[in-house]
Order: structure tokens, then sequence, then C-alpha cells
């Protein structure tokens, strides 16, 4: 069964070129014999057909197709990549040896593209592949390559990208505790409190949230701190990450966040105080009812 979070590229091919969506619809619908005009439209000189027919193959999931949605992933059309990596994640064990192999790729896209497949497909033999992607030399590359590993689940890529988060590259730094708030490794919880003072918001936002993941109590004390950041997008997401952990020694803090000048902040921190179950806020979230807007 195919994916549901699909590239929508057949959506927009029957918004644009609906003469071409109904004959993929119609090709579809006629089965293995036509697979062969499904896959010569990936050629297709309109790159909306060629992402709309990568599309389609991967919603039929045919083994047949396989060659030539991996030399799909290097068309020069990003719409076609994303179609025909969507695709290829939709055939399960059967393409990640060959997604493997094009991690090998002299083209910085398919390596990506590869990356990002084998993150969907979460395999678990694409494990050490990826590990080693994180050393690419092209940024994206390795930038995909912690969020796949975070995909993959794997609490062995735990100390890959702990390395990740000491690199000189801030996005890089992002994935990487995002990442680690999918494995939610305990022995993260450290870096990730470090990773709070970085001095890129996106890092601190990626750690905030993953930290609330975890959801221990050794990160209560750096995400009330977390509160007081001057981005607005790291108070929301520590206000939330509390109430993720719910202990009660976060109360007072949440209550003094209802003051933010954020509405979202403030929002997060009533949603909080809710879970925390502590009827002594009444009174505060009472009054942010009376107050004007």
């Amino acid at each position: 069964m195919a994916d549901d979070q699909s590239t929508g590229a057949l959506k927009d091919l029957r918004a644009n070129r609906p003469d071409a969506h109904a004959a993929i619809q119609a090709l579809m619908q006629l089965g293995d014999g036509a697979l062969g005009a499904l896959i010569a439209a990936l050629r297709a000189p309109d790159p909306r057909v060629r992402a709309g027919a990568a599309e389609a193959l991967g919603e039929l999931a045919s083994a047949s197709a396989l060659n030539d949605l991996l030399q799909a992933l290097s068309d020069t059309d990003d719409r076609v990549m994303r179609a025909a990596s969507w695709a290829l994640s939709q055939l399960g064990p059967l393409a990640v040896e060959s997604l493997i192999a094009a991690l090998g790729s002299d083209q910085p896209a398919v390596r990506e593209s590869a990356a990002w497949t084998l993150g969907r497909a979460a395999n678990p033999a694409a494990l050490p592949a990826l590990l080693d992607a994180l050393y690419d030399p092209v940024p994206d590359v390795r930038h995909v390559a912690a969020w796949a590993l975070g995909e993959l689940g794997d609490e062995s890529a735990t100390p890959a990208l702990l390395d990740a988060l000491y690199q000189p590259d801030p996005d890089l730094q992002e994935a990487a505790a995002e990442a680690l708030g999918k494995l939610a490794a305990a022995g993260s919880v450290d870096i990730l409190l470090q990773a709070l003072n970085h001095q890129t918001p996106a890092v601190r936002q990626a750690a905030t949230r993953s930290l609330g993941r975890i959801a221990t109590p050794e990160a209560v004390g750096g995400l009330l701190a977390a509160l007081n950041d001057e981005d607005t997008a790291v108070r929301r997401i520590a206000a939330r990450a509390l109430g993720l952990i719910g202990d009660p020694a976060a109360q007072p803090a949440l209550l003094a966040s209802l003051n933010d000048s954020d509405a979202g902040v403030r929002a997060r921190a009533a949603e909080s105080l809710g879970k925390l179950g502590d009827d002594s806020a009444a009174d505060a979230l009472s009054d942010l009812l009376l107050r004007g807007p």
C-alpha cells in the first residue's frame, strides 16, 4: 500500500495537465501490461509528467520500475527527484541495496535523494552506509543522512550523531539534535542541554524539542532556562516540553510564561499547566481568560 505522504506530483499534474493526469490514471488501471508506458513517461519532456509517472509507479510498487526510478534520482528537476525518491521508498527491502549503492554516486543530488529515501524506508540494513554519509563532503548529504538515522530509530547511531553536534555546521547540528530526540537515547541528554546555548536558534529549537521527546527530569533545569530564550520558537517548544515531562517543579515558571509577550508561548504554557494537574494554577489561567486580546 502506498504511503499517504506522497509528493503531490499527481495532484499537481491533475491541476495543470488534466489530460496527462487522466492518461496516467488509465495506465495505472490497465495493470502490469501498461507498466512499460508509465516507465517510458519518466523520460517525458514535461517534468510534471515525469514526476507524476514516478509517483504512480510508487503507488503501484512495481519491482520492474526499480532501475528506471533509480535513474530518475538524477533528474534535473527537483519535483521528479522527490517523486522518484518517494516511489523507491514504497518498494521496501527490494530497493535498499540499490539505494545504498547510490550513496556512492558521484552526483551529490543522487546521494542526497538516496539518503532521504533510505530514511523513508527505515530499513536497518542502511545503517552503516548512512553513518558513513554523515561525513559526506557535501553539506546537504550530511544533513539528510542525520535525519535518516533518526528515522531508522537505531540507538547505535547515537555516538555518531553526538559527534555531529560538535561539527562546525549548524544545519548538521540541527539535524543531529532532531535525530537524537527520535532515538530517545538517555546518553544524549547532556550534550542536548549544552546545545540549548548554541548561537543558532534552529539548533536550540531542535535540542529543546528533542529533550521534550526524551522526557527525562534531568532536562527540566535547562528547559526552564529556555523559557527565557530570546527566540520565540524556543520558548514555545520549551513550554510544551515541560508539559511532556510533567515535573511539578516546572509550575512556577510555566505560570510566569502565561505573561509571555507571545500568544503561542502563553498557549503552550497553559496546555502544560493542564497536564501538570495542579489546580492551584486555576486562578492564573482564569486571569489569562479575562485579559484583553
